[in-house]
């Protein structure tokens, strides 16, 4: 009996109905290639508990709609188009056990009606592919403390919450490896999308959001838009060819970090809200950056913003701090620092430690008296059409430590320049490919008393490619590796170096399967043991030097299997028992069930398996197929070299 095969009368083991394809290190929502396979375990992933049922559609109710008016906890649903679009007003699960297609059904509805008012209200799918809208409306007054979890479903249409008679009807709403291809939006408590592929956009109004790893592949209109008071985290998201990138209403506190937008009109625009930080992300070809209006405590850090048709950044908030980023070929000025509200005052600005270069106007642009202090130190601003920095009459400026060199229209308008302000050409690495890092010879490197200046810092090749992703993780073949370089990169050859240790241990470079997906590179390291750890770099050639680029990163070892009983139920139970059970190496093994004087009841399992966790099922039934009594039982799992032993309890 092999791998995949149905024991007794349930369900055991199922081809996977979806692989998650990468993508730049992004994951899409794809139908299933042929050979990806995993175990599925009944109920998402778990056991049953004692009392729990589930049904299959089409063997045990004809219908989906059918299945869950049974009032079954989990409904399982094999491959197939479905032609209705069932209602869930109570607690379930809605599963898909397809072998290659997940089932298709025309949309869902929920509603509140049936849920428990003091308990948590929890409906589960997966696997499910539902062509028409997923709705959540309101039909009672009462409040509910609903969970909604979405794993591996095709969205086509989205999911959508209608008008609410309580808006805080959703504690919880979770998205995870779907793909959403409309619009989606709703009002929840907190929010989680994780590895989703969005044709369309989304829009949270929530306490609490992150949004990680997800591919927002285009549309009109807005990527991510977030309103109520969102708290969180939006990070490791590539968004492309948006009106907006995000959209942040009082966000309080909130991190936008790592994420790629390009070619978007608007990357990233903030209204209103404390403590928000835009951190090491990526913001490419976009009309505008970062826009910022009333939002007080914006941080701005090691940002790279290239390209943008007009300014890069227009700031009208109040407290101001960027550093290390580097801002450069843009339509319009760098940075524009715009006057906030008459009533409100700057707490603090500060521009340090950046580097801005061949932009169509001026360096740092102030337009209107910010009503604080502002301080300009360390930055470079070089080759810039307009001004270095231009400060209207009456704003206090203090200037220190940087760079004017190469600006049209000169150094400073307005202030004198700094006592410890140079003018000198920092001499980048190749600035026609926006590689503005310094050469060893550069001015700016730390030899005067100023210490380093500009946003990188020196030596050729290490960032002249820039990395703009590197992932890595295990798959069934081994670890699959993703990497991108910014384009314009000068390095001749970028490759991949793998270690089993960070001190000492030597570092090669493994044979590797690669394909482009994209501008992606992606390499399968076949040869990557299961049981190891191990760290993954990458290095560039600049002319005759070979230079590490980036931190390296790691990717743990899986425990090594062993043979043991995994899991034994639902125990106490009275329908049937699922027997997971492992295998360290192929083997052939027996698996029986014995009552309390001995005598063998049933033998669920026999023959030899693969190597992995598999799933048996016993029906129930005794060896002369009447349904065993009430009782205590053994269930006995014999390998090469030993057994394991696990009781249960059958309560009818």
């Amino acid at each position: 009996m092999g791998q995949g095969a149905i024991i007794s009368s349930g369900i055991i083991v199922y081809q996977f109905p979806y692989r998650r394809i990468h993508a730049a290190g992004f994951r899409l929502f794809r139908p299933l290639i042929p050979g990806a396979a995993v175990l599925v375990f009944c109920a998402g992933l778990g056991f049953h508990p004692a009392g729990a049922t589930a049904v299959v559609v089409p063997d045990d109710f004809p219908t989906v709609q059918s299945a869950i008016d049974s009032g079954a906890d989990t409904v399982l649903i094999r491959e197939g188009i479905y032609s209705e679009r069932p209602t869930v007003d109570r607690a379930v699960v809605l599963q898909g056990i397809a072998v290659d297609r997940p089932p298709q059904l025309e949309g869902l509805a929920i509603t509140n009606l049936n849920f428990p008012l003091s308990l948590p209200g929890v409906l589960t799918v997966s696997r499910i592919h539902f062509t028409g809208r997923v709705e959540h409306t309101t039909v009672a007054v009462h409040p509910r403390n609903l969970i909604f979890g979405f794993t591996d479903c095709g969205l086509d249409s989205g999911f959508v919450q209608l008008v609410s008679l309580d808006p805080d009807d959703v504690a919880s709403l979770t998205i995870r490896d779907c793909y959403l291809g409309a619009r989606s939006q709703a009002r929840a408590y907190q929010v989680l999308m994780e590895a989703d592929t969005v044709d369309a956009g989304v829009s949270w109004d929530t306490h609490g959001v992150s949004i990680l790893n997800c591919w927002f592949r285009g549309g009109s209109g807005v990527a991510i838009e977030l309103t109520d008071t969102p708290r969180g985290t939006a990070a490791r998201n590539r968004i492309e060819n948006y009106d907006t990138g995000i959209v942040g209403v009082n966000m309080d506190p909130y991190t936008i970090e790592d994420n790629t937008i390009t070619h978007c009109d608007m990357g990233v625009q903030l209204g209103g809200g404390h403590n928000v930080n835009i951190t090491d992300n990526a913001i490419l070809d976009c009309g505008v950056a970062v826009d910022a209006i009333g939002s007080e405590d914006v941080s701005l850090l090691n940002n790279a913003i290239l390209g943008a048709k007009g300014p890069s950044v227009t700031m009208s908030s109040v407290s101001l701090l960027a550093e290390h980023n580097v801002v450069g070929k843009c339509g319009g000025s760098g940075f524009v620092l715009r006057a906030p509200q008459p009533t409100v005052q700057w707490d603090a600005t500060v521009v340090r430690g950046n580097t801005f270069f061949a932009n169509d106007g001026d360096g740092i642009e102030v337009t209107g008296t910010l009503g604080y202090p502002m301080w300009v130190e360390g930055n470079i601003v070089f080759g810039n059409l307009g001004w270095g920095l231009s400060v209207p009459p009456g704003q206090p400026v203090q200037l220190g430590c940087n760079d004017w060199f190469g600006n049209a229209l000169g150094a400073v308008n307005g202030p004198a320049v700094g006592s410890t302000d140079l003018s000198v050409d920092p001499l980048f690495c190749n600035v026609d490919s926006a590689d503005v890092t310094l050469r060893s010879a550069s001015p700016l490197l730390g030899d005067s008393a100023c210490g380093q200046i500009g946003a990188l810092g020196g030596g050729c090749g290490m960032t002249a490619t820039l990395v703009q992703r590197f992932t890595a993780e295990r798959v069934s073949d081994g670890i699959r590796v993703v990497w991108e370089v910014a384009e314009g990169a000068t390095a001749s050859e970028v490759w991949l170096e793998r270690s089993e240790g960070m001190d000492g241990e030597p570092w090669i470079r493994p044979l590797t399967e690669r394909s482009i997906e994209n501008r992606a590179v992606v390499e399968l390291d076949e040869s990557a043991l299961s049981d190891r750890t191990y760290w993954y770099r990458l290095v560039a050639r600049e002319g005759s030097d070979d230079t590490v680029i980036g931190p390296a990163i790691m990717v743990e070892g899986e425990a090594r299997l062993e043979f043991r009983l995994v899991q034994v139920g639902p125990n106490p139970g009275s329908g049937p028992v699922r027997i997971a059970f492992a295998l360290e190496h192929a083997a052939a093994i027996e698996i029986d069930v014995f009552d309390v004087q001995g005598r063998r009841v049933a033998s669920p399992g026999r023959g030899v398996w693969p190597a992995g966790t598999h799933v048996v099922e016993w029906n129930g039934l005794a060896r002369n197929g009447e349904a065993a009594p009430s009782g205590l039982y053994l269930v006995r799992y014999v390998y090469p070299g030993g057994q394991d032993r696990r009781r249960l309890v059958r309560a009818l």
